[in-house]
């Protein structure tokens, strides 16, 4: 399994950004106009503009 470290106030900020996204799901979020633009959005910025690099 690979490991990340990273400074607590980030964790943080992921978990309370990931509960948030939760949150909205669960309200239907996904069915709401703009959803697919601004999930392409997102996916466009992740693979075209920052691309992930591999850390060891």
């Amino acid at each position: 399994m690979d490991t990340v470290t990273i400074p607590k106030a980030q964790y943080d900020k992921l978990v309370t950004a990931r509960d948030l996204l939760n949150a909205l799901y669960a309200v239907g979020v996904d069915n709401w106009d703009g959803y697919t633009e601004a999930r392409n959005e997102i996916e466009g910025l992740v693979t075209e503009e920052t691309p992930r690099e591999k850390t060891q």
